[in-house]
């Protein structure tokens, strides 16, 4: 629509100043000869404003959605970062109860259902920027559930989900909320190291020269640090 009335402006300044130019009569005349012409180019005038218009509004509406589902996915990145910390704090009762956590049914079902609702959180993140730091939180509290999973192995005897002794017991730790906490406590990969170049870091020097043990452990392995060295003498000009 701008651009429409920017025309209507232009078009009424050339107007006057052929006005002041010519005679009125031979401007009359002009307009007159031309009429077919100046209602076509009219025409193309508006319609061009309309098409115009069209993409303009087409842009800002598209700009509004992505501004809003930036902030949908904001929200929900800063939803889920707190709820995992919130269901490991309520696992092991702020940090209290960690060799075992309490073996209460509703606390490994509360535990679930709270992963259960961070994964349908994430599930809603759509940049890309909020995907990567979620999935660095989440990483790290993956590893605190693995690691207090791990330790606790030889605590998680059949006496723990079964203190009845009972398996009708409907005070049992229920089988769904086990599967669902060591299932988010897996690996599920991609393995970011996958891509690393070990020995290619090993010859640029990334260990220190006093780090004698790190060098021994790798001379173990055949080959390996003949290979850091080969690298280095032909990547880096060092012997």
């Amino acid at each position: 629509m701008l651009y429409f009335i920017l025309g209507v402006l232009v078009s009424l300044l050339v107007i006057t100043i052929l006005s002041v130019i010519f005679p009125s009569t031979v401007l009359f005349e002009w307009v007159k000869l031309n009429i077919s012409n100046i209602q076509a180019a009219g025409s193309l005038a508006i319609a061009s404003s309309a098409v115009v218009a069209f993409f303009l509004y087409r842009a800002t509406i598209k700009r509004h959605k992505k501004e809003d589902a930036d902030k949908s996915s904001e929200y929900f990145l800063k939803e889920g970062k707190e709820l995992l910390e919130k269901t490991y704090q309520l696992f092991t009762d702020d940090g209290e109860n960690k060799s075992p956590p309490r073996n209460d049914r509703l606390l490994w079902l509360t535990t679930a259902r709270m992963i259960i609702r961070y994964q349908n959180l994430k599930s809603k993140i759509t940049a890309n920027a909020h995907l990567e730091i979620i999935e660095e939180h989440e990483e790290y509290w993956r590893f605190h559930f693995y690691k207090l999973l791990d330790e606790n192995s030889a605590n998680f005897s059949i006496r723990y989900f079964q203190p009845s002794g009972d398996r009708y017991n409907g005070f049992n730790v229920a089988r769904n909320s086990i599967a669902i906490i060591f299932d988010f406590a897996k690996w599920n990969g991609p393995d970011p190291l996958e891509g690393v170049d070990d020995k290619r870091l090993f010859a640029k020097k990334v260990v220190s020269i006093d780090q004698h043990g790190i060098e021994h452990y790798l001379e173990q392995y055949e080959g390996y640090w003949a290979d850091v060295m080969e690298i280095r003498r032909n990547e880096y000009n060092d012997i």
